[in-house]
This record gives C-alpha cells, structure tokens and sequence, in this order.
C-alpha cells in the first residue's frame, strides 16, 4: 500500500470511531390547547446526561397576561413573566446521572395564569 492509502484508510477508521462515539439525541415533545403552545426540547449526550429547554407561547384572544406558573410533570416548575411576544423560553435542567427522558414518556405541561389553567399532552415530534 502507498503511503496515501494508508492514511486514507487510517482517516475513514478514525472517523467511524468518531461517529460511534457521538451518540448525542435529540427528543423535542410538543402540544397546544386553545391559548397555549408549548414545546419541551431534551438533549441527551451520550446516554449519561441531559440538557432540557421549555418554550411557551400564548395564543390566546385576551391580552397576554402579566404572569404565569407552569410545570412539565414537575421537572421542570416556576412562576414568570412573558415577553412582549407572549413567549417564555426556560433552560431547564442540566443533569448527569438522573432518570434520562425516553421516547415513550408521557410529559403534560400544566399553565396557571388569570384564574385559568389549561392542561397540555405533549407528544412526542418524529
């Protein structure tokens, strides 16, 4: 073998093992009620951790409110204000070693806010 093919060889190896190692995934869950949409994205890095981030938006006809409480099947739960746009964008947790979000996980997003509440399914996106 030339020396070019060895290290074309030694290049497709290292990056295979590179690819291999990689075994970051994404799960984003979403849903909507009549004033609400909400999205719940998780990354998990190489089946040991992960990283979630909540974006919530109103929808809804009235004006946006001043406040609200919210929780994800209590993982992630708080009181805040939205933007002008309505919207909240929550970095949630950052673990290693906790319970890692699956695929088949049933997440409901519950949101407070002027004596309303509305209860969200959020579903997996494939």
């Amino acid at each position: 073998m030339t020396i070019k093919r060895i290290y074309l060889v030694f290049l497709i190896i290292s990056m295979c093992v590179l690819l291999i190692g990689c075994s970051d995934k994404t799960l984003t869950f979403s849903g909507v009620s009549e004033n609400w949409s909400v999205s719940y994205e998780v990354l998990i890095i190489e089946n040991e951790r992960e990283i979630t981030t909540a974006n919530f938006k109103y929808t809804g006809s009235e004006a946006i409110p001043d406040k609200i409480e919210y929780s994800l099947d209590s993982m992630v739960e708080g009181t805040s204000t939205l933007d002008e746009n309505g919207m909240l964008k929550i970095k949630g947790h950052n673990c290693s070693g906790c319970a890692l979000t699956t695929e088949e996980q049933e997440i409901k997003a519950t949101i407070k806010w002027n004596d309303n509440v509305d209860i969200i399914d959020l579903k997996l996106k494939k």
